[in-house]
């Protein structure tokens, strides 16, 4: 096995650090996969060198733990999780119960995803630096309230994470070049929504990144990364369609009504 972010030999190596599999007892508790079908957390599991396990993001997570951890280290343990999910579903069969059956996704369809954080990583562990840094988004909502649910919820289209933690809400968007969260008001987020709201909130963020339309460019790795120019965010989003947003809706289990201009979500039946 060669490590996914460097191609040194790895073992396998969980996605989700083992403090959180233990703390929120999800070892056993099933992670949505992009066919509709959900393996155990415990399962989620993906090659990683000493290097970039040990030395790297063992130190992230428990900074992530601590809640101390800076924008940067939030951002490469989303990144992580994000592109270790996709991996993972890039060695599951589409059906498990045929034999000779294709797999949920081709490695081919994440090269992009892969290549990005195999630069990435490779220029934080070289100790280069990033414009902008992050170079995605990274949005941290606090937590109130007594309901300390744990989700996981992501997106393939725009991309985006979700991931409801102990202490603190965290949306992702890793190829954004830091958009998101220039253009999120944290203060109009609940720190105490259930998990409905958590998941529209999700689609919401990612259906305007989708709306943007721009991707991330190749990068300049020289020790020091761009990814953005100065003025994208001057660029308004293409208008909102109500079909489309309802796919992003469905992805995340959601099924959406609109009401006088508001949309209301609701759970889809299984």
């Amino acid at each position: 096995m060669k490590c996914i972010f460097c191609n040194s030999p790895a073992e396998k190596e969980h996605v989700f650090p083992k403090w959180l599999l233990r703390d929120k007892a999800l070892y056993n508790q099933r992670l949505n996969l992009l066919n509709g079908t959900s393996i155990p957390y415990r399962q989620a599991t993906i090659p990683l060198c000493f290097a970039c396990n040990n030395i790297i993001l063992s130190k992230i997570e428990k900074k992530i733990k601590n809640g101390n951890a800076t924008a940067l280290e939030y951002y490469l343990w989303s990144l992580k999780i994000y592109v270790g999910i996709l991996f993972k579903e890039t060695t599951l069969l589409l059906n498990r119960k045929l034999k000779n059956n294709t797999t949920i996704l081709k490695k081919e369809e994440i090269a992009f995803e892969l290549t990005i954080a195999k630069n990435i990583f490779s220029i934080y562990k070289n100790k280069g630096s990033f414009y902008p840094n992050p170079p995605g988004s990274i949005i941290r909502v606090p937590r109130t309230g007594e309901n300390r649910y744990f989700d996981c919820s992501n997106i393939l289209l725009t991309p985006i994470l979700g991931i409801a933690l102990p202490n603190e809400f965290i949306f992702s968007l890793p190829f954004d070049k830091g958009r998101m969260a220039k253009a999120t008001d944290i203060k109009k987020i609940s720190k105490d929504m259930d998990e409905l709201m958590f998941r529209f909130l999700i689609a919401d963020m990612g259906y305007l990144e989708f709306r943007w339309g721009e991707g991330f460019p190749s990068l300049t790795v020289n020790n020091i990364i761009h990814v953005s120019s100065e003025n994208y965010l001057e660029q308004p989003p293409r208008p909102f369609k109500d079909k489309e947003f309802k796919v992003f809706l469905k992805i995340l289990k959601i099924k959406g009504s609109k009401k006088n201009g508001k949309w209301y979500p609701k759970w889809l039946s299984n």
